[in-house]
């Protein structure tokens, strides 16, 4: 609990200015550094000085005890201590203790500032040092060794033991007073304080005067940055004192630049976009989640007879029949029924997508009123209905009509005439399997061709498609090959219809196989499907045709000066009929490398 106080105090009382922060900052390392030099300073100073002191009474010892030694040995205790007395008067000492061998005071003499020094008659026991060398003891306040300060500074005493011939007659003990050292020290610390303090001064002013113009050049850049959508393509002074800022000045001014320029060009965009929205054709509608308009085109409104923005808020449901409110916003491309706003119904087509915006779904519709399209379907419908009817029976009679005439019936013929009248029966021929076609694809457009669907075994309708198609693959010396049968197998199909496909599929592989070549027919059984499939080696679909390959009229080479017959009319037919009768018709193929098309159909349950 207490570091997070002290966390949110320290963020709550740190400052937020930039600018501020580094100048705190600096200050403080500044400070940090100061001290610690000061007092790495200091101390070796006041160390210094303590080496010193003990130079100086290392001398003094030096001297007594040679002294002492003397008196010692001739046992005259009285000048040993008119001696000691003369010696105390020396600076800063506070006791002289003469210890003999045994470890008894022999001599002592106490001196305290502004007192005389006197001798004391004390034969307590002090029990010296072993060895033969000084030793120093330094006496600190009310610590007994050390002090919290390295440097020593609440040091009181320093005692010297110093042998009297190498500790043969006993030690000479002397303590001294390091008071002047003391103060010295704490003098010494107050100037480098004051030091220290003035450098800290100078040092933040000098940091406040680098650091001022770049901050400066640093908030203006801030506040262009955050002006940049209000005043895009303006540029910023470089400040050329720092490479840094200089770099960041001249990225803000081409940032600048650059949104200016997208601004530009996205204004020109929407514009274009709004243009286009405008004046296309269809009309766009987009809606919400909630099914209610958020936009809608001129020409949508148009559509459904509202004035300008009159659709945007109204839901969608609400521009078709009722009947239909249900499937508009979930089928993807249908045709309904719309409804004008006076109320009129009218074929509608609708494809619909859907896209996130903001996080949220909305959906898009492109309207197209086909009530013209579904006039004109009508009126091309019942036309080639009605020319195909009239022309039939007049065609019936001039392909019977000549085919008598090709078969003698009228008698031998000049070989010339012959020829012609062979012509006319080929083409009447071929236009006879047009008008069938065009019969036929009208039929299953509007659902009128009826299927007669039975179950009855599928080798034998692949193996009569086979036979009526030789003829046709033989004039084109094409062979027609079984080469794989599924025996037994049985089909639910209009066995007429299903050989029109057949027929179809092996025509079209005899037109494009090369001469002398071979289409092959097999007939697999794939789980609950039968697949019936027609190979040839020709040329193969081109890509850029086969999207249209089951389109009605579509051939891959549609010119007037094309090479292969044909209506362009088989392929859709014979997928119409498939799929009425639940199968499927497909093709693979691999341009240069022949084609092989296929149709499955649904194995009789009780065949598989």
């Amino acid at each position: 609990m207490k570091p997070r106080l002290f966390t949110n105090l320290l963020r709550w009382c740190w400052p937020k200015r930039l600018m501020v922060q580094i100048a705190l900052l600096g200050t403080l390392i500044l400070t940090l550094g100061i001290a610690a030099t000061s007092l790495y300073t200091v101390n070796k100073l006041i160390q210094q000085q303590h080496r010193e002191t003990q130079t100086r009474l290392s001398a003094i010892g030096s001297t007594l005890a040679f002294a002492s030694a003397h008196f010692l040995l001739l046992r005259d205790q009285a000048a040993l201590e008119h001696f000691l007395l003369q010696t105390a008067h020396y600076p800063g000492l506070r006791s002289l203790t003469v210890i003999n061998a045994k470890q008894r005071v022999v001599s002592e003499i106490q001196s305290e500032p502004g007192k005389p020094a006197t001798p004391v008659f004390n034969y307590r026991t002090l029990v010296a040092p072993s060895g033969k060398v000084a030793h120093f003891i330094w006496h600190y306040g009310a610590h007994d060794r050390g002090s919290a300060f390295a440097m020593g500074l609440d040091a009181t005493a320093l005692e010297l033991w110093h042998p009297i011939e190498d500790g043969k007659l006993g030690w000479l003990r002397i303590e001294s007073d390091v008071a002047d050292s003391r103060a010295a020290a704490l003098l010494l610390i107050r100037e480098h304080v004051l030091l220290a303090c003035f450098a800290i001064v100078l040092s933040a002013l000098a940091l406040f005067r680098l650091l001022h113009p770049k901050l400066r050049a640093l908030a203006a850049a801030t506040d262009f940055a955050r002006g940049l959508t209000q005043t895009g393509g303006q540029q910023i002074p470089v400040f050329s004192g720092c490479t840094e800022l200089a770099e960041l000045g001249q990225a803000l001014n081409q940032t600048s630049l650059r949104l200016h320029a997208q601004e530009h060009a996205l204004h020109a965009s929407m514009d274009q976009l709004q243009a286009m929205f405008n004046n296309v054709m269809d009309g766009i509608v987009t809606w919400d989640s909630a099914g209610r308009i958020d936009s809608a085109n001129p020409a949508a409104n148009a559509i459904f007879g509202y004035a300008s923005t009159s659709l945007v808020g109204q839901p969608i449901q609400s521009l078709v029949h009722a009947s239909e409110a249900g499937t508009v916003t979930t089928t993807t491309q249908q045709i309904s029924v719309g409804l004008h706003a006076d109320g009129t119904a009218f074929p509608l087509e609708i494809s619909i997508s859907r896209f996130m915006l903001n996080g949220r779904q909305h959906t898009m519709g492109l309207l197209r009123d086909i009530t013209e399209r579904n006039r004109i379907e009508r009126l091309k419908s019942e036309f080639v209905s009605t020319v195909s009817h009239e022309l039939r029976t007049p065609l019936t009679s001039i392909f019977g009509a000549l085919g008598l005439i090709t078969g003698g019936a009228l008698g031998e013929m000049p070989e010339q005439a012959r020829q012609m009248i062979d012509i006319a029966h080929k083409n009447s021929l071929r236009l006879t399997h047009l008008i069938n076609d065009l019969l036929d694809m009208e039929k299953l457009v509007a659902g009128k061709m009826q299927f007669d669907l039975r179950v009855q075994a599928l080798m034998p309708l692949v193996e009569h498609a086979l036979e009526i198609s030789r003829p046709y693959g033989a004039a084109r010396h094409v062979r027609l090959s079984l080469t794989a049968a599924t025996p037994g197998v049985e089909v639910c199909v209009d066995s007429h219809r299903l050989t029109q496909v057949f027929s179809n599929l092996l025509s079209n592989a005899c037109k494009y196989s090369p001469e002398n070549g071979v289409v092959a027919i097999a007939v697999e059984q794939r789980g609950e499907w039968l697949r019936i499939t027609f190979t040839d080696n020709g040329p193969g679909i081109p890509a850029a045709f086969r999207p249209r390959i089951f389109e009605k009229f579509s051939q891959a080479d549609s010119s007037d000066t094309r090479q292969k017959g044909g209506t362009g009319l088989g392929l859709a037919i014979s997928r119409e009929i498939v799929e009425k009768m639940g199968g499927e018709i497909g093709f693979e193929s691999e341009e240069g490398e022949g084609a092989r098309f296929f149709v499955q159909l649904s194995a009789h349950p009780q065949s598989a």
